[in-house]
Order: C-alpha cells, then sequence, then structure tokens
C-alpha cells in the first residue's frame, strides 16, 4: 500500500484525512505544518503528499515545490478550502503567483 503524507496546520483537517487514509489500509504519516513536512520528506520516501495549500511560514506550494526537487517520483495534492486558487491567494499573500 503506498505511504502518504498529510500536511497541514489544521489539526482537525489533517486528523480527519489521516483517519479516512487508514481506514483504507494506507500507511499515513502526519506534519503539522511545512517546515515539518519539508523535514519529514528529507528524511523519508513518500508515494503522495497532501499538503493544505494555504499555511504560515512554508506554504503548499513551497511544499510542492521542494518534493519535486528532492522527489520526482512522488505525487502531490495541493488541497484548499477556498473556491479557487485566486481566492486563497487574495486571502493570504504567501501563496506566488503562477
Amino acid at each position: 500500500m503506498a505511504r502518504i503524507l498529510v500536511v497541514d496546520d489544521e489539526k482537525n483537517n489533517r486528523l480527519a484525512l489521516s483517519m479516512l487514509l487508514k481506514k483504507e489500509g494506507y500507511t499515513v504519516e502526519e506534519a503539522k505544518d511545512g517546515k515539518t513536512a519539508l523535514q519529514k520528506i528529507d528524511d523519508d520516501k513518500y508515494d503522495l503528499v497532501i499538503t493544505d495549500l494555504i499555511m504560515k511560514d512554508i506554504d503548499g506550494l513551497d511544499v510542492l515545490e521542494h518534493v519535486k526537487k528532492s522527489h520526482k517520483n512522488t505525487e502531490v495534492i495541493v488541497l484548499t478550502a477556498y473556491a479557487s486558487v485566486d481566492s486563497a491567494r487574495s486571502h493570504d499573500g504567501s501563496c506566488r503567483d503562477q
């Protein structure tokens, strides 16, 4: 089964997604923020990283960029509670324009 890293600074969201994936039989680890995620990604290999877009300091785009530089075969899903990336960007200036 795939190894998945779930990254979200909102504990309830992170736990809910982790529990759902574990029920489906996946091996799941969690990171409480982008900094912790980068450390875990450097220390271990994951098949999939699921990350929130809006986080303080190191956001989901930073996590995506780091994964693709260090583990090219790892897939990344970036989630946001906002209706669009544009609305997420307007909420928090830390998300870079693409």
